[in-house]
C-alpha cells in the first residue's frame, strides 16, 4: 500500500496549516511515508484496515529494526517521534474524515539530551575566526545575526534581507516559535557588521 500524493500533500498542508514547525512537518511526512512502505509487505491494502494492531506490529517491527545509519538498533527517540507522526497522522484522518484510526500505544518518553552552550571565549574565538575578506565579513554578519540577536537556526534561515532594519535597529522574525511573528532588537555592534556587508 502506498500513500498516494494526494494524500500525503494534504497531510503537509494540514501540518503545517495548525503551526507545527517546519522540521516537524518534514519528519512526520516522511515517518508517514515509511509506515506506508512497511504496509507493501503486509496484506493491508486500505485505510479502513489499518487498527491499533497494525500500528503496534509496525512498533514492534521498529523495535526490532537495524540502524541503517549505524551499528545496532533504532533508538527510543527515533521509535516513539515515528509513531508521534502516525498519532498526528491518524488525527489528520479523523478531521478530513477519510478514516478513523484509533493508535493507542504506552509509549517511553523521549529522553532529552543537554545541550552544549558556548562560553563567550568560544564565541570570541569564532569572530576572530572570522577573516577580512568577503566570506569573512559575511561569516561575522551570520554570528552577528544568531549570537548577537539570538535567533534559531530556523528563524535566521527563514530571513530575507527585507527583514534587516538597519534604520530601526530590529530584524523581523517571520518564522519564530509556532510561526509567531516578533521583532529582535540588534545592538550598535551588530548593526555596524550588518552595515558593513550591506554596502
Amino acid at each position: 500500500m502506498v500513500i498516494n500524493v494526494i494524500l500525503q500533500k494534504d497531510f503537509e498542508k494540514w501540518l503545517d496549516a495548525i503551526g507545527y514547525a517546519e522540521s516537524t512537518v518534514y519528519a512526520s511526512v516522511n515517518y508517514v511515508r515509511d509506515f506506508f512502505v512497511w504496509l507493501d509487505g503486509t496484506p493491508v491494502k486500505e485505510l479502513s484496515q489499518i487498527n491499533n494492531q497494525v500500528i503496534k506490529t509496525y512498533y514492534e517491527y521498529l523495535q526490532q529494526r537495524t540502524n541503517k545509519k549505524q551499528s545496532g538498533s533504532l533508538s527510543n527517540n527515533y521509535i516513539v517521534s515515528n509513531i508521534n507522526a502516525l498519532k498526528r497522522f491518524s488525527r489528520y484522518l479523523q478531521v478530513t474524515g477519510k478514516a478513523n484510526i484509533e493508535i493507542d500505544l504506552p509509549l517511553q518518553s523521549i529522553t532529552t539530551t543537554t545541550k552544549s552552550v558556548l562560553t563567550q571565549a568560544e564565541i570570541r574565538a569564532l569572530y576572530r575566526a572570522c577573516d577580512n575578506d568577503l566570506l569573512g565579513i559575511r561569516d561575522r554578519a551570520l554570528l552577528s545575526v544568531y549570537y548577537g540577536c539570538g535567533l534559531r537556526r530556523s528563524e535566521g534561515i527563514a530571513l530575507n534581507v527585507a527583514d534587516i532594519l538597519l534604520r530601526e535597529k530590529r530584524i523581523y522574525v517571520r518564522k519564530g516559535k509556532n510561526y509567531r511573528e516578533r521583532y529582535v532588537p540588534m545592538t550598535e555592534r551588530v548593526k555596524r557588521t550588518l552595515k558593513i556587508i550591506s554596502v
